[in-house]
């Protein structure tokens, strides 16, 4: 299972110029539109702790600089949920999720 990371931001300029690099994980980096305020970076590994770092060089002065650490949720669902039983006359049905593989604790 792959996790997700939405990456959100403010800019003061309304009208910047220069578009926006996020570095993350060995290596990686994306470009972002100068215009937009929002990157959701897709394919991140589960249980893993990711930097990221947003860059503008908007301004002579090196220009916007921003870092923020965020750890992927674990792979909790490693395997299909169980049907418990048949669909009562409701329509509902009982399912067993798989049991969770780590020490930390999932909200």
């Amino acid at each position: 299972m792959k996790n997700s990371v939405l990456l959100s931001w403010e800019i003061r300029d309304k009208n910047p110029a220069q578009p926006f690099t996020i570095l993350y994980g060995k290596g990686q980096s994306v470009e972002v539109d100068g215009k937009q305020t929002q990157k959701l970076i897709t394919g991140l590994d589960p249980d893993t702790q990711y930097s990221f770092l947003l860059t503008n060089r908007a301004n002579s002065a090196g220009g916007l600089q921003h870092r923020v650490t965020a750890t992927t949720a674990p792979d909790i669902l490693k395997s299909k949920p169980l049907i418990v039983g048949k669909t009562n006359a409701d329509g509902m049905v009982t399912v067993q999720l798989p049991t969770v593989q780590t020490t930390a604790k999932v909200r």
